[in-house]
């Protein structure tokens, strides 16, 4: 059983899933020309006043 202090239990992305997003936004063609823009998950995020 995990404790909060465990940091092996935390929901942590693997490696693939980590970098999926960056290669989203540098090699696909519907995102050519965006710039300036906060992507997550592979999807343009919306960013508060505290990013």
């Amino acid at each position: 059983m995990c404790d909060s202090s465990d940091l092996a239990c935390l929901p942590f992305p693997t490696s693939m899933q980590g970098a999926a997003t960056a290669c989203y936004v540098a090699l696909h063609p519907q995102v050519k020309g965006i710039s300036d823009k906060y992507f997550s998950d592979c999807n343009l995020a919306k960013t508060t006043s505290q990013s």
